[in-house]
């Protein structure tokens, strides 16, 4: 469902839309890459509690109108779950708290999934043979090198043990995409991981003149000799052509939690804890990332593995118009949170007015 919502021509235009104007994306804590991630992170969410292009387009509409007027991301995450919450209770249509718990349960804990963010490179690999840990490809021994020279000036540039051979899931999808944007983040850490470079996001925007420019910083900044620095700088380029970073695509697999045995939170006692607590709170506790870094050591089946890959790049025409938003929701919404004004009180204010108006110029 997640694969067939994000090539509708609705979400492509919506992402352009959304990454393009500052409406949508100026927040106060946050830059663009945030705001894609927390949409694919709704996108997803609603693809699996929901399962239908039933709700889609109110969904959408509604997501419009939460990414433009709320200001900080935690807050627009609080506006989705609501919204979700929403559409679960009209596609249940019950309010029945235990019924609710019950399907958002085995929608995203029985039947959901972990997430996985790599390198497309090794999408073949993958696609044939499963996912077998031990057969990535990879510069590890180069790496644990430019650890060493980098240890000599800074301790803290690259953290990672290389003889480490787990990958890691999450469960949740804005946080796969933030490492998927920054994959392997050991590389990350070396082109965008300090805080004196200003350019964050030239790794995730894959803009190898700037990345180069990062890491060139990063070797004036530390005083590297010639030769360390040398080094540095051909790990660099042989890592770059190795992932393909041309490509502009996040990619992701997707295993059912049971895959990895990581499906079990009580219900029943989760039932007696929560159920006097609005639909929302529930539903954040539910699939709020319970399991944000899952190790994983063992090899994955082919056939238990699923693909998704998200384009990282926006170009093109965005909405010509984008429709009037709603000015008030309904019992579930959060419109009144944020300082919105309903449609009915400013119709109110404005007869008042005129109606003052009339009586003035009676009266003169």
């Amino acid at each position: 469902m997640f694969n067939y919502l994000l090539y509708k021509d609705e979400t492509s235009l919506f992402l352009k839309t959304l990454f393009n104007n500052s409406v949508y994306y100026d927040k106060k804590d946050s830059n663009k890459d945030d705001i894609i991630g927390l949409f694919y992170d709704a996108l997803f969410r609603y693809s699996v509690l929901l399962d239908s292009e039933d709700y889609y387009n109110e969904f959408l509409s509604d997501l419009r109108v939460i990414f433009k007027k709320i200001n900080t991301i935690s807050e627009i995450d609080e506006g989705i779950n609501k919204l979700l919450s929403r559409l679960i209770l009209k596609k249940l249509n019950t309010k029945n708290k235990s019924t609710f718990i019950e399907y958002v349960y085995d929608r995203f804990i029985n039947n959901g999934y972990f997430i996985h963010a790599y390198s497309n490179k090794y999408k073949n690999d993958i696609d044939k043979n499963g996912l077998i840990i031990d057969e990535y490809d990879n510069l590890y021994d180069d790496f644990i090198k430019v650890q060493e020279i980098l240890n000599k000036y800074s301790s803290s540039i690259i953290d990672k043990d290389f003889t480490d051979k787990s990958i890691y899931f999450t469960d949740s999808m804005r946080l796969a995409y933030y490492y998927a944007s920054r994959s392997p983040y050991y590389f990350y850490n070396l082109i965008c991981g300090e805080k004196f470079i200003k350019n964050k996001l030239a790794y995730s925007n894959k803009n190898y003149k700037e990345c180069l420019g990062n890491v060139k910083k990063l070797c004036y900044k530390y005083s590297l000799t010639s030769d360390d620095e040398k080094y540095v700088l051909d790990t660099f380029n042989k890592e770059w052509e190795l992932l393909d970073n041309e490509n502009n695509i996040n990619s992701f697999i997707l295993v059912k939690r049971n895959t990895l045995e990581y499906n079990k939170i009580p219900l029943e006692e989760f039932i007696n804890k929560y159920s006097s607590e609005s639909y929302d709170f529930i539903l954040d506790r539910l699939i709020d990332s319970n399991y944000s870094n899952i190790k994983c050591n063992k090899n994955i089946d082919r056939e238990n593995i699923t693909f998704i890959d998200v384009n990282n790049k926006f170009e093109g025409k965005e909405e010509k118009k984008v429709r009037e938003e709603k000015e008030y929701f309904d019992e579930f919404d959060f419109s009144n949170s944020y300082g919105k004004v309903s449609l009915l009180l400013l119709l109110g204010a404005i007869l008042i007015t005129i109606g003052i108006i009339i009586t003035v110029v009676l009266v003169v």
